[in-house]
């Protein structure tokens, strides 16, 4: 049996949805003009899954010169997740 959701929480999680999108690609776009020794601290500062999504979306060279300015086994975990995300074998939904 499917669950019915009140419209009142369809419309909340709408605008959350909405607001988290318009949310990152302001983050996205602070990181953008930032240099890369300045970004790369806080970004090791974030929760590692966020510091990926993040610098997945900077042009290439400012994510390998920001990647390159981070701790070396952050990075590396970084990278990590990067490389799963673009993975067409291991971002699909086993389930």
């Amino acid at each position: 049996g499917g669950r019915i959701v009140p419209s009142f929480t369809r419309n909340w999680l709408a605008r959350r949805e909405h607001f988290l999108a318009q949310a990152k690609a302001n983050l996205v776009d602070v990181y953008k003009t930032m240099k890369p020794d300045a970004a790369a601290p806080q970004l090791e500062k974030m929760h590692v899954e966020i510091a990926a999504a993040i610098i997945m979306q900077l042009p290439p060279r400012q994510s390998g010169l920001i990647l390159s300015e981070m701790d070396a086994q952050k990075a590396a975990t970084v990278a990590g997740i990067m490389s799963q995300a673009t993975d067409k074998n291991t971002s699909k939904d086993p389930s």
